[in-house]
């Protein structure tokens, strides 16, 4: 059988590189399936970029609220350890200089 009598189909023994080998390549095609799949990485890479920029400015966020929490925690210790030795030199002061209304008050 001659191969150009039917064309498309190759010859016994014949042995061709292409699948089909009358059917013309399309780049076109192949070009805008390249062009979609390049859209989609694109795109997911900058909603990955996105959320790395949202979770470092959190972390920052967090860290910067856990500093100023420390220090007023810091500045309440403090001002709550000078409360308490105030109130025990005042008990002290108490404790040697008697109260002056020791007795009650006076009736009229």
């Amino acid at each position: 059988m001659d191969p150009r009598a039917r064309p498309g189909i190759a010859a016994a023994g014949a042995h061709s590189i292409e699948v089909f080998p009358n059917r013309p390549p399309r780049p076109l095609k192949m070009l805008m399936v390249a062009l979609i799949v390049l859209v989609i990485a694109l795109l997911a890479v900058a909603v990955a970029a996105d959320r790395g920029a949202k979770a470092r400015k959190h972390a920052r966020l967090r860290r910067q609220a856990a500093e100023r929490l420390a220090a007023a925690a810091a500045t309440a210790e403090a001002r709550e350890q000078e409360r308490r030795t105030r109130q025990q030199a005042s008990a002290a002061l108490t404790s040697v200089m008697p109260a002056i209304y020791e007795r009650g008050p006076r009736r009229v």
